[in-house]
Order: structure tokens, then C-alpha cells, then sequence
């Protein structure tokens, strides 16, 4: 077994992607808000480890869509509790989606540029 360390940025991209699909699978009904808000917060964690200094602002999305996916999770126990938070969990789904793009891009800029 081989003792492989990954580059800051490289670390920081695997975290974009595990944001990334813990969002599109919970955006795309694979997955509920209780699994979305446990890996939100284990995302959440995780980040603080990093710092936006080796990730070419890339954390900055990946923070932001954790932020959005706690809301979401959120927003569904709200609707769970008294029906409100219907159109507050579209919105944020909305912002989630967005925020996927936004991360998408961002990764494979750093990819073509060789970083």
C-alpha cells in the first residue's frame, strides 16, 4: 500500500467534487434532505482544514454550496413541521444547482490550465 499525499489543491478539488454530488444527488432525487444535511455538515468539517490560499478561490464555491445545501435541509424540516418552507427550499435548490455550475467551471479551468 502506497503512502499517497494530495497536493492542497488537489484535496480541494476531491472535496469540490464530494460537494458536488452529495448536492446533484439530493437535486436529482437520489438522495433526501436528512443524507443532504449529514453531508453538509460532514463537508462542512472537512473544509476547515483548507485553506482558500492553495485552492485558487475554488473553496469559496465549495463553501458556499454547503451553506446552501444546509439551508435546503432546512427549508424540508420546516415543511415537514407546519407545510411552510416550500418556496424557501426551491430557492435554495435554485442556488445549489447554480452554485454546482459555478464549481464545474471553476474545476476545469484549474484542469486546463494545468494547475
Amino acid at each position: 500500500m502506497s503512502d499517497t499525499t494530495l497536493s492542497p489543491l488537489d484535496a480541494a478539488n476531491l472535496l469540490a467534487g464530494q460537494a458536488v454530488a452529495a448536492a446533484t444527488a439530493f437535486l436529482d432525487g437520489r438522495s433526501d434532505a436528512r443524507r443532504l444535511a449529514l453531508d453538509a455538515s460532514r463537508l462542512e468539517a472537512q473544509s476547515l482544514g483548507f485553506s482558500d490560499q492553495f485552492s485558487s478561490g475554488l473553496l469559496q464555491g465549495v463553501r458556499m454550496l454547503i451553506v446552501a445545501c444546509k439551508a435546503i435541509a432546512a427549508a424540508d424540516r420546516e415543511i415537514e413541521a407546519d407545510g411552510a418552507g416550500l418556496i424557501l427550499r426551491e430557492k435554495w435548490e435554485m442556488v445549489a444547482g447554480q452554485l454546482v455550475e459555478l464549481i464545474r467551471h471553476q474545476s476545469r479551468m484549474l484542469l486546463e490550465r494545468g494547475q
